[in-house]
């Protein structure tokens, strides 16, 4: 039987060689395929809400979620209604 341990690999060429990576090419993709991210809007501009907005409370507002609406989940999970008023895929 063999030896048992670690397998030694024998590196070719020089001492500088060692140190040049050969698929150093493929690690910066070419420009562009690059992604970058969106460019920042302008901060002096702002959106106004519409008035009707502005003055409400939102403490008030009841927040449906489609796992309370889903059949196909349980009341441990997250439904909140009968699975007969259900529907399969609520989006």
């Amino acid at each position: 039987m063999g030896k048992k341990g670690k397998v030694r690999v024998k590196q070719k060429g020089g001492a500088g060689a060692a140190n040049v990576n050969p698929l150093a090419d493929l690690m910066q993709p070419p420009a562009e395929d690059m992604i970058m991210p969106p460019q920042r809007g302008d901060p002096n501009v702002s959106i106004p809400w519409p008035s009707m907005f502005r003055n409400m409370d939102s403490s008030n507002f009841i927040v449906i979620y489609p796992t309370y609406l889903d059949s196909t989940k349980t009341v441990k999970v997250g439904r909140r209604i009968s699975k007969v008023e259900c529907v399969e895929e609520p989006s």
